[in-house]
Formats: C-alpha cells, structure tokens, sequence
C-alpha cells in the first residue's frame, strides 16, 4: 500500500512538473514574439528614417540651422 502512495505521489509531482514547464515555456514564446515584433518595428523604422535621411539631408540641416538659431545647438 505504501508503494501504490508513493507511486500516486510521483505521479502527482510529474503532472505539477509538467503543467509548470508549459506555463514557463509559453512566458518564453510571448516573450520571444514580443522581442520580435518590437525588434522588427525598431528595424523598419530605422531603415525608413534612413531612407528619408538620404533622399532629403535638406531636412538635417534645417534642424540643425533652427537649433543653431535657438541657441540650443552645442557646437
């Protein structure tokens, strides 16, 4: 009777095991999707300010004459 407890108890243990790994494994997927999604909004919106930046550095230096302007530029 003792073994068939301990068995029951085993068992108990192994299901509670299994059920945490899922729930830790499923916090990981969310995070991973989440990292990619943000990494990929990061990315694109790098990529189109560039694409801005090289088909008008007009605007660059504009700012940079405004901030000039201000008082607010460093150099």
């Amino acid at each position: 009777m003792k073994t068939h407890h301990e068995l029951d108890s085993q068992k108990y243990y192994q299901q509670k095991v299994a059920i945490e790994t899922r729930a830790i494994r499923r916090n990981q997927y969310y995070e991973a999707f989440k990292m990619l999604i943000l990494s990929s909004i990061m990315v694109a919106g790098f990529t189109f300010a560039c694409i801005s930046l090289m088909n008008s550095p007009d605007v660059i230096l504009n700012a940079v004459e405004s901030l000039k302007e201000q008082g607010i530029w460093p150099l």
